[in-house]
């Protein structure tokens, strides 16, 4: 059975997550790869009477044709196994009749063994030297996948052997199946939450997460998604309340923080923001309480500013429900010294200030020949003068940490050429676009 592990994951995801959760698995798979491997697995069964194989290497140079594989250099051969975990999992008990793989010691270490295993004069030796090694039901065997091995005829009168292949993947080199992680994350995310409440350890988690997801940012769009190119720092493929390996580039379900568009999931890149904190001026309601929701999810951590306080605690209280951190600063942000203070408290709750967005406006209509001064001056300082006097907290802050940090104004086409109604906004605008 081919893709048995995504097939697996989709057809009982607390069987997947109790099978893969083996620390044996994952400690061998780390051993020989290192992080952010990548699983895939083929379901074998053999009935009596089942044929052997022919000597064979593996996955990936052994998939070729000798032509296309000479093609390659000499560095390739020697790099291919170390690229591939081969094991398997006994499924059944396993004596020698039954036809367990036949391996043949020390083989891996013949280096033009990927064009040689398919001569007569190699299968024949392989048939006078090689070994079997019988197993128990819930055994498991691992090995270099350039050793000469092939399954062996099923001798037995009743044994239906039965094992769950398992082909193991670097984060450098390519897996051997398609698999659909984002599909298989998505079926195992609510085991691990129910796990995770019941007490199940970081670890078991991240052996389970693992299996599943993505292990590596790459490839990846730089243009949208340049902080790929800081990896190697582990991340998180889903976000279960606990610390876990990074899996990778694709999207996958993460908690939801207040609605969904279309009732759709919450998917993101999970661990994107972790333990930054994050500063949303204006951040109670619209385009503010969505950049507060998605970066709670990225697992920062949010202030949001409000006039008025009920809308920005009835958020925070939102936040912190869906497991993030969050603290709310009621602020008259057209008050310079406001403005200035809203970031003092920030520093002073969580010690510093990592990124500052300004999305506060105010959005009271007038046109060119009705516009008063006081609405202007209003649109000015709160529009223009607040972001601006934010700024010059947060980037102090920044500066005197000696820290890079990251400032978001939130700005409208009103900036290149108002409507009708909105023309007392332009002034604002070019001053925070510039």
């Amino acid at each position: 059975m081919w893709n048995a592990l995504e097939k697996a994951a989709l057809y009982d995801a607390e069987a997947f997550a109790d099978y893969y959760a083996n620390d044996i698995v994952a400690l061998v798979a780390t051993a020989w790869l290192g992080p952010g491997y990548q699983v895939t697995s083929q379901l074998n069964v053999v009935n009596p009477g089942g044929a052997a194989q022919t000597a064979h290497r593996d996955y990936h140079l052994g998939f070729l044709s000798n032509e296309v594989a000479a093609a390659y250099p000499a560095h390739v051969h020697r790099l291919s196994p170390v690229l591939t975990l081969q094991g398997a999992v006994a499924h059944c008990d396993m004596p020698v009749e039954s036809g367990p793989t036949m391996y043949l010691p020390h083989s891996q270490k013949y280096e033009p063994g990927y064009l040689a295993w398919r001569l007569p004069e190699f299968r024949a030796y392989f048939e006078r030297h090689q070994v079997q090694l019988p197993l128990a039901k819930g055994d498991a065997v691992f090995f270099n996948p350039a050793l000469f091995h092939a399954a062996g005829t099923n001798r037995s009168a009743g044994v239906r052997r039965m094992a769950n292949l398992l082909q193991v993947s670097s984060a450098f080199g390519r897996a051997m199946e398609t698999v659909d992680r984002e599909a298989v994350a998505n079926a195992v995310y609510p085991v691990l939450l129910k796990r995770k409440a019941e007490g199940a350890s970081d670890a078991w988690l991240a052996n389970v997460i693992a299996a599943s997801a993505e292990g590596y940012p790459f490839p990846t769009n730089l243009d949208s998604d340049p902080r790929s190119r800081a990896w190697p720092r582990p991340r998180r493929p889903v976000s279960y309340g606990g610390p876990c390996t990074r899996s990778g580039r694709r999207r996958r379900s993460v908690r939801s923080c207040g609605p969904v568009p279309n009732g759709e999931r919450a998917e993101e890149l999970v661990g994107l923001l972790d333990d930054k904190v994050v500063l949303v001026n204006g951040g109670s309601q619209g385009v503010g309480a969505a950049i507060a929701r998605a970066a709670v999810r990225e697992e920062a951590v949010v202030a949001v500013t409000s006039r008025r306080p009920e809308p920005g605690e009835a958020l925070v209280e939102e936040l912190t429900d869906a497991g993030g951190k969050a603290l709310h600063v009621r602020a008259d942000l057209s008050d310079a010294g406001q403005a200035k203070a809203v970031v003092a408290r920030v520093v002073e709750e969580y010690g510093r200030v990592d990124c500052l967005v300004n999305s506060a406006g105010l959005t009271s209509r007038g046109t060119l020949l009705d516009t008063t001064p006081e609405l202007f001056d209003q649109h000015i300082a709160i529009n223009l003068k607040g972001p601006f006097f934010a700024m010059q907290a947060a980037v102090a802050d920044m500066v005197g940490r000696g820290a890079p940090g990251t400032v978001v104004n939130i700005i409208t086409s009103s900036a290149h050429g108002g409507s009708r109604s909105s023309r007392r906004t332009s002034p604002r605008r070019p001053g925070s676009s510039a």
